[in-house]
C-alpha cells in the first residue's frame, strides 16, 4: 500500500541533514504507480472536471516530492564524494560512478577517506525508552526535538520513530 505521507518523510528527512541517508524504495513505488495512473487518468472521460482537476493536483504533488527527493539525493552525491554506495539506488550508484570517472578524467579527484560526523535535529514520533544519545541514555517524549550525531539515531530514523527536522 502506498502511503503519501512515508513519501514525504523520505524527502523530509533526506533534506534536514547534510549526511545522506538510505535509499528509500517508496519512491520507486510511487514512481511507478504514478506512470499508471497519469494513462488511466488521460484515458478516463467518465469523471466530473472537478474530481479530474483534482486527481492531476494530487497527481502533480506526489510527483513534486518524488523530483525533490531525488533532486536533493544527487545533490549530496555530487557535493560529497565520498560516500557509501550500499546507501544509494542503482541509478545513484551509475551517477556517481559516471561523476568520478568525469571528475577523474578533469584530473581534480583526489583519493581521500572521508567521514562526516553530521549533526541532526529530530522530533519524537512516540515515546522512547533509553535512548542513548551522547554516550547519555535518556527518555524521549513524543514531540520532544533533540540535536545530535546521526549515528546515535540512525535506527530509530529507519524504525520511523523519529523524524528529521
Amino acid at each position: 500500500m502506498l502511503d503519501i505521507n512515508r513519501l514525504i518523510n523520505a524527502y523530509t528527512n533526506e533534506k534536514s541533514t547534510k549526511i545522506l541517508l538510505q535509499y528509500d524504495t517508496i519512491v520507486d513505488d510511487f514512481n511507478a504507480s504514478l506512470k499508471d495512473y497519469i494513462l488511466l487518468l488521460k484515458s478516463s472521460s467518465e469523471t466530473s472536471s472537478l474530481i479530474h482537476a483534482i486527481q492531476e493536483i494530487e497527481v502533480e504533488r506526489v510527483g513534486y516530492f518524488i523530483k525533490e527527493y531525488i533532486q536533493c539525493r544527487y545533490d549530496k552525491i555530487r557535493s560529497n564524494l565520498y560516500l557509501n554506495t550500499n546507501l544509494m539506488s542503482a541509478k545513484e550508484q551509475t551517477f556517481y560512478e559516471k561523476y568520478i570517472e568525469l571528475i577523474k578524467c578533469n584530473g581534480t579527484y583526489q583519493e581521500n577517506v572521508h567521514s562526516e560526523n553530521g549533526f541532526v535535529g529530530f522530533v519524537a514520533n512516540k515515546n522512547l525508552d533509553a535512548v542513548k544519545i551522547d554516550d547519555m541514555v535518556v527518555k524521549i517524549y513524543k514531540g520532544d526535538f533533540f540535536v545530535t550525531k546521526y549515528e546515535d539515531v540512525a535506527e530509530l530514523l529507519k524504525e520511523n520513530a523519529i523524524y528529521l527536522s
